[in-house]
């Protein structure tokens, strides 16, 4: 039999539904023996019998395979394979149905095996990559919305529970395909809603993060090629999670802040040996807005991960990359990139006054000294600004807690009875409680093995106060050092406080004009005075206010009907308590007296840490 007749003949077998002769005309269009028109063709012919077909997944693969060959194969112009467009969604839209993905579609086929499902996807990935490098969309595709979230949203089903699966096929380069046909083509705030409605549906939200995590996981890892496509496929996703979804997981901020450690190595210098073409400053931008998002609305949890991870040694290498503007860079995107590092590091700057967070931070300012990078940034920036201030911060911080360390009279040791002012001595708090000081380590050493190895834990829990959501709260070492920094500064502010509980006193005394009939005595209520510490680091002190409790601490309640002009200050801070970041409630256990604060009875009843 001749080669004409022959290929005649599978065809005729191929058009009757032969798995085999489809499979055949396969390899004979990758040989170049079938033109890839004719075997385009075929496929078109058969997708009113086979696309729709319930039962044979196998035949659907075949003719997939066979239509992959015929694009790849063929020379086809826009203007030629957009009239075939239709094919495409046919043919997308049965490998969809065939893997049995997603599982709530109707559907009266068994559930397919993880093995089938993997081969359906894999056959999807391929087909659709075939489609973007053919630049097959035609004309008018992308204005037609409801068409396109139509086609897409079925796929980004697909890719996202595949990728968060364990046992399936993880397709990442169906990621490269919803990035090039569905954002590039179309930018736009529109279709990161769209995506983040995809990627995150309520009923497998989770789905959606394990999907984009294992995919920034292994590009972190290297089992995936860091290529500047990939990075900037996955970061523009993330970002358009940010934009328009629901934000960027707090889970993402480790492997954002790993990303940025890669791009900014003084070894390999990836920024400044990347091609234009890589769209490099691009990627970093979207690896950079939701890390500043994210330690701009961040807790202590958050911020201490960042600074554990050398968020701050980082942002100075990258702005040390970015200190000559290259040529062919808009000069508009290298600005935002340097405002967003100067925004890094002036997000962690309220948390430093945590010692834990201070100590870590301290450390990557001596790394940077030591390296000589900090000689090399550019001294005339507003990151300089923001990096001398930061160090002019930890510097004041740490002569501020002199008086909190030396807070105490007597050696916790009761051995050694020593006292402030007794030879120059100088006691030092145990930075595990903050509750005793010694007179030196050898004094710590002895009582802590006989007496405070078995109380240190204990104290700490007694200044816990109210338990505060997930473990957003910091460590009970820093929650003791903020416990004492208050009670040394409510001591030194006495005459402040003492004009705070006038002014909270103001009805009871007559000075002030009862002016609503809902006031109520001020018998029925508890004087509490709030000790802010939010912007402490940026202005070396803490924000006083009195606030009234009434039917448990958990109640910021105004009796006033908030009339009353001294109580204006209650109205803000009930209102904006949710906000502050960083700030300490102190009040007497047993309120005796109406003037002031028994200080031997001062007590920490609450540690505001919202996120």
């Amino acid at each position: 039999m001749s080669d004409s007749k022959r290929i005649a003949s599978l065809k005729a077998s191929a058009l009757n539904g032969s798995i085999a002769a489809i499979q055949e005309l396969e390899g004979l269009t990758w040989r170049d023996v079938v033109a890839p028109m004719e075997s385009w063709n075929i496929v078109k012919q058969l997708e009113d019998g086979l696309a729709d077909e319930r039962e044979n997944t196998m035949k659907v693969l075949a003719c997939v395979a066979l239509a992959t060959a015929a694009l790849v194969k063929a020379s086809y112009g826009q203007d030629t394979i957009s009239v075939h467009w239709d094919t495409v969604e046919r043919w997308t839209a049965a490998l969809i149905y065939h893997s049995g993905l997603p599982e709530d579609r109707p559907t009266k086929k068994p559930a397919p095996d993880d093995l089938t499902i993997s081969e359906v996807v894999v056959h999807l990935e391929s087909f659709l990559q075939v489609v973007v490098r053919t630049n097959a969309v035609p004309p008018g595709w992308n204005s037609d919305r409801v068409r396109r979230i139509r086609f897409f949203r079925p796929i980004v089903d697909i890719w996202r529970i595949c990728m968060a699966s364990e046992t399936l096929y993880n397709p990442y380069p169906l990621c490269d395909v919803i990035y090039e046909l569905f954002l590039y083509e179309v930018p736009g705030p529109q279709n990161g809603q769209v995506l983040a409605r995809a990627m995150f549906p309520e009923e497998a939200n989770d789905e959606g993060y394990l999907a984009l995590r294992r995919f920034a996981l292994d590009l972190n890892s290297g089992a995936q090629p860091g290529s500047w496509a990939n990075l900037r496929t996955l970061t523009s996703m993330i970002f358009c999670l940010e934009t328009g979804g629901p934000g960027v997981h707090p889970g993402f901020l480790p492997i954002l802040l790993e990303m940025a450690g890669k791009l900014a190595s003084r070894r390999t210098k990836p920024l400044l040996k990347a091609p234009p073409e890589a769209l490099a400053l691009q990627s970093l931008s979207s690896i950079l807005i939701p890390i500043d998002i994210a330690m701009a609305n961040a807790g202590y949890k958050e911020i201490k991960t960042a600074v554990e991870m050398r968020v701050l040694f980082i942002s100075a290498n990258l702005e040390y990359q970015l200190a000559g503007v290259r040529p062919g860079i808009k000069i508009e995107t290298w600005r935002s990139l340097r405002d967003r590092l100067s925004a890094i590091i002036n997000a962690a700057k309220p948390f430093l006054l945590w010692p834990s967070i201070r100590k870590l931070a301290a450390s990557q300012l001596h790394l940077v000294q030591r390296s000589g990078l900090e000689v090399r940034l550019d001294q005339g920036s507003p990151f300089w600004a923001e990096w001398e201030d930061l160090k002019q911060a930890v510097a004041d911080l740490q002569e501020a807690d002199e008086p909190v360390r030396n807070f105490f009279s007597v050696c916790g040791n009761l051995t050694c009875g020593n006292e402030t002012g007794m030879n120059d001595i100088s006691l030092r708090a145990c930075t595990g409680c903050y509750q005793v000081a010694y007179c030196s380590a050898d004094c710590q050493r002895k009582d802590w093995t006989a007496v405070h190895f078995a109380r240190c834990s204990d104290y700490a829990k007694d200044i816990e106060g109210v338990q505060l959501p997930g473990d957003s709260k910091p460590c009970k070492q820093d929650r003791a050092y903020l416990q004492a920094r208050a009670a040394v500064d409510v001591r030194k502010w006495e005459e402040r406080i003492e004009t705070l509980f006038d002014d909270f006193y103001a009805h009871d005394e007559g000075t002030v004009d009862v002016s609503d009939t809902n006031c109520l005595p001020i018998d029925w209520v508890i004087p509490i005075l709030k000790v802010d510490y939010g912007e402490f680091v940026h202005q070396r002190e803490a924000e006083l206010s009195v606030v009234r409790l009434r039917d448990g601490w958990r109640t910021v309640m105004h009796d006033c009907c908030y009339q009353c002009p001294h109580m204006e200050e209650v109205l803000k801070w009930s209102r904006q308590a949710s906000q502050e970041r960083l700030a300490i409630i102190v009040g007497p256990v047993i309120q005796e007296s109406k003037k002031g604060i028994p200080y031997s009875q001062l007590t920490t009843l609450e540690l505001l840490q919202e996120l």
